[in-house]
């Protein structure tokens, strides 16, 4: 029973989160109905899009680790020090992609979409802040026994993300979907800290 109600919390997690940038799509097709911008946003966040795999990676590997730890300051000691580690790959992967992302669009792309390089720039700021921020802690609280709170939280943070995104859109055009993008991971990456932090920093032993 404990091992479908955690199947079933991650599940429904992992779908909430896949639909965040289908909604970001969407409503970019809708709203601004420019093919041009849309072809720019898909293309530009082809490669800044893959950052959450190198997350994905050190969460596959610490993921049973996590499970089997009962003190709660283990834990989060633990969790700190992979934060910080995963935090300054992704910041360090991320400076290369914006260093190198006029080269990337020439030789990827062609010059005919030499003028995203902004629009990457901004959209390797969100990735990075969703890989190096938010997913860490969103994957260690369904480790540790809190996975109804992931999934509530992974609900929630789509809703919010498609309102937000269709009044910064409506607004402020393609930059707005990304700034929207930024501020919803970075809220709901608070959320995800300051939970897990609660719930093993100030305890001996987590509750199962």
């Amino acid at each position: 029973k404990r091992f479908m109600n955690l199947a079933i919390a991650l599940l429904i997690a992992n779908i909430f989160s896949m639909i965040m940038p289908i909604n970001e799509n969407f409503l970019i097709n809708n709203i601004i109905q420019n093919e041009e911008i849309t072809a720019n946003f898909k293309v530009a966040s082809l490669i800044p899009a893959q950052l959450p795999f190198v997350t994905s990676a050190i969460i596959t590997y610490y993921f049973p680790i996590f499970a089997r730890m009962k003190n709660g300051k283990e834990i989060w000691q633990q969790s700190k020090s992979i934060g910080k580690v995963t935090f300054f790959i992704i910041v360090l992967i991320s400076a290369v992609g914006i260093v190198i992302s006029p080269l990337i669009i020439n030789v990827a792309y062609g010059s005919q979409y030499a003028n995203i390089g902004s629009l990457m720039n901004m959209l390797w700021i969100l990735n990075a802040i969703n890989a190096g921020f938010r997913m860490l802690p969103m994957n260690i609280l369904p480790a540790i026994g809190y996975a109804k709170f992931n999934m509530t939280l992974s609900i929630i943070t789509c809703g919010a993300h498609f309102v937000i995104d269709y009044f910064m859109i409506s607004r402020f055009g393609i930059n707005g979907a990304v700034i929207a993008g930024m501020t919803v991971y970075s809220i709901s990456g608070i959320a995800y800290w300051v939970y897990l932090k609660s719930k093993s920093g100030g305890k001996d032993v987590l509750h199962y």
